[in-house]
């Protein structure tokens, strides 16, 4: 984990990354990375050509990210507000936040993009809930 923002060869790191992701589906749109900055509440957007970053506010702490197949939503939780912000890829902005339970801390997407599956800190037994996309 990085413990302030830096340059790398013209790109700026965001401060406290905890999660890369890019899209994997078929026909998916792969020349982008998602990076969560835990210490400054944003996802750092890093594309390829050109090495452009674009940042988007989240809630408190984002921690974990995943993508739909198609690589169009990002969902991104957020540590310290026990939510998800769910992110419209095609825009890059926030288009709605779903309460989750207690610090979450992972997350996966169904290979169909029809779920997201939220691991939070408060659930014992059944450690995944499900957080069902937002439309």
């Amino acid at each position: 984990m990085l413990a302030a923002p830096f340059a790398l060869g013209g790109l700026h790191k965001p401060s406290g990354p905890t999660t890369i992701a890019t899209a994997m589906g078929e026909g998916a749109v792969v020349n982008r990375v998602y990076v969560a900055g835990m210490d400054t509440d944003t996802v750092s957007v890093i594309g390829a050509e050109p090495a452009a970053v674009t940042t988007v506010r989240v809630g408190a702490r984002p921690f974990a990210i995943a993508l739909t197949p198609d690589g169009g939503t990002a969902y991104v939780t957020n540590l310290d507000d026990d939510t998800v912000s769910v992110i419209d890829t095609g825009k890059d902005t926030v288009v709605g936040e779903i309460p989750v339970g207690a610090r979450p801390v992972g997350i996966a997407v169904a290979p169909g993009g029809e779920r997201a599956y939220v691991r939070t800190t408060s659930v014992t037994r059944f450690p995944w809930s499900t957080c069902v996309p937002a439309g």
